[in-house]
């Protein structure tokens, strides 16, 4: 019976030293960063790369038309400038002419006239429906000491310990920055809409009177929220970039050769240190070894993903889905993604090009 319990006892560390060596090496896994060019969300708006802004309606407009402007001309794909904006000296030459002042806004038909004046193939203009910063009292409780008692331990050491707690109300302020805007685009030539979204952004903060509690400024919220406001129409209406992870396996169950695992671990440290060049010729080389290694295959698919050859990659991850004979979360993952990537390069044709 004791020689029974001694092998209990011995398989069950022998059980939990497994599973954190398990636990440690799923935690530690190797994960690489790389940025994916996605497509407009609004697609039509896409195909207007010469435009000019028009003043922006409504509470600080004025200064909201410069900022729309400044964020569609800081669009950049591969280097190059997304949008071609019509001078603000132009725009208001015209305006000029037409007996139009810069500030207010302007119906569409205005705007498409303007456009074809200065040479636009759209017109962006729209209105502020919300610009707000307001603070509201309001209590919280803290719990405070009442009075204390003296301790003594064992030792003789006498320390101050708390005999009451009561609760005690604060005066705090929740402060709440709000900010809409609806942007319009206007075809030129036909006066059409082309495009149009509410966008609304609400940013909150807080401080009561506790010790270096203090009040997120005014100003710097206000402008938070019309970034926000401002990046999500930039998403809508020209290619963007995401940076996506991508999880590498590591595992070498499914790998005879020694020059192949060898290859493997090397791979992964070219990796850690930001050497996909390096990391995929070896994986390369392994799987040539190992042409069979689910490991290997779906590296490798990593690195022609990241690559930009989406085609090689699904090919790969649709091998591995054959023949794994359990369920796996990163190819599955892997599947979708590059499907997905597949389909917005579809939609990025349309809109890296064109006028």
């Amino acid at each position: 019976m004791l020689v029974l319990n001694i092998i209990k006892k011995k398989a069950r560390g022998w059980f939990w030293i497994s599973f954190l060596i398990f636990v440690l090496s799923n935690g530690c896994a190797t994960t690489i960063k790389t940025d994916v060019l996605m497509p407009g969300k609004a697609d039509q708006a896409t195909q207007f790369k010469s435009i000019a802004v028009l003043p922006i309606g409504g509470p600080d407009g004025e200064v909201f038309t410069s900022l729309v402007e400044n964020t569609l001309a800081n669009v950049t794909i591969d280097g190059q400038h997304y949008f071609q904006i019509v001078d603000r000296g132009r725009v208001e030459t015209v305006m000029n002419e037409l007996k139009l002042g810069m500030t207010g806004r302007v119906n569409d038909d205005t705007a498409a006239l303007v456009g074809k004046a200065v040479g636009a193939k759209g017109v962006y203009t729209g209105g502020i429906g919300s610009s707000s910063v307001q603070d509201e009292s309001y209590s919280e409780t803290r719990q405070t000491c009442s009075f204390y008692k003296t301790v003594t331990d064992l030792q003789g050491r006498k320390t101050q310990e708390c005999a009451m707690w009561i609760n005690s109300p604060v005066s705090c302020t929740r402060r709440t920055a709000v900010f809409g805007f609806t942007p319009r685009l206007i075809e030129a030539d036909s006066g059409r809409l082309i495009f149009s979204n509410a966008y609304e952004n609400k940013v909150e903060a807080k401080a009561c009177a506790d010790p270096g509690s203090v009040l997120e400024d005014e100003k710097r919220m206000q402008k938070k929220v019309q970034e926000n406001v401002l990046q999500n129409f930039r998403k809508d209406v020209a290619p963007y970039y995401v940076t996506l992870s991508f999880t590498l396996k590591d595992s070498t169950a499914d790998i005879a050769s020694n020059m192949a695992k060898a290859k493997l671990r090397d791979g992964l440290a070219f990796a850690k240190a930001k050497r996909m060049d390096l990391a995929c010729a070896d994986w390369r080389d392994a799987l040539a070894l190992a042409p069979r290694s689910i490991t290997l295959m779906y590296n490798v698919g990593i690195c022609d993903e990241t690559e930009g050859k989406l085609h090689e990659a699904l090919a790969l991850y649709l091998q591995i889905d054959k023949v794994r004979t359990s369920p796996d979360d990163l190819v599955a993952s892997a599947l979708a993604r590059v499907n997905e990537q597949i389909e917005n390069r579809k939609k990025l044709a349309g809109q890296v090009t064109g006028p």
